[in-house]
């Protein structure tokens, strides 16, 4: 129940901010050392726009999510 507050929390945050960019998101967000997961912003922005859309969108940034995901595998 809480995980579900929280993620459409997290849709009305990026949709009033009018965030488009996942990547862009989790770069801001570590940069103010706000540790977040690349999986958890995906699935956010993968309820606002389908799952189409991630499939669009990982074809056109694999190499770097892909890296991020080998980073945070080694945390």
């Amino acid at each position: 129940m809480k995980e579900q507050i929280d993620l459409d929390d997290c849709v009305l945050l990026i949709n009033q901010l009018k965030i488009e960019d996942p990547l862009k998101l989790y770069h801001s967000m570590h940069e103010i050392s706000f540790d977040i997961k690349l999986s958890s912003i995906l699935k956010v922005f993968t309820r606002i726009y389908d799952m189409g859309w991630l499939e669009v969108y990982y074809k056109a940034h694999e190499k770097e999510i892909l890296e991020i995901f080998n980073c945070e595998g080694r945390r």
